[in-house]
């Protein structure tokens, strides 16, 4: 009978302990699947998103000199999926007319520098989360 306790209480055991790596690979399968969406389908429309989102920027601190806002933000243009937040806006060749040109490419290079460096980080960690992953989920079987 003891033996049959004990092995009944490893069989327990082991079951708990495999529902336990069973709902942390869930976890991260799912944090991993939210972050892929949040980045490759918009890996095409990233660098113009950030062009306008510059320039939009950049006219906002320019019409704060000029005494109003004459930017309208069309919250059709494009919205970028992240918790929490959603971003859209609309950009005119007018709000080049009046800038430093030089100044403007500069600000603009600059900051798809800064973004594009923050991307790659990002998905640096997508692909460490992968890896976690996939090692957790063959563990089981070593």
């Amino acid at each position: 009978k003891e033996a049959e306790e004990l092995l009944k209480a490893t069989e327990k055991d082991k079951e708990l302990r495999l529902s336990e790596e069973a709902q942390k690979l869930n976890t991260l399968r799912a944090e991993m699947e939210w972050k892929l969406q949040c980045l490759e389908p918009r890996k095409g429309k990233l660098k113009p998103w950030l062009l306008r989102l510059i320039l939009y920027i950049v006219s906002n601190m320019h019409s704060e000199h000029s005494g109003g806002c004459n930017v309208p933000i069309d919250t059709t243009d494009f919205v970028v999926y992240m918790k929490g937040y959603a971003i859209s806006f609309l950009i005119t060749n007018y709000h080049c007319e009046d800038m430093h040109k030089d100044k403007l490419i500069d600000f603009i290079v600059q900051f798809m520098e800064v973004i594009d460096k923050e991307i790659n980080e990002l998905k640096l960690s997508v692909n460490t989360l992968g890896c976690l992953m996939a090692t957790e989920f063959l563990k089981q079987f070593i």
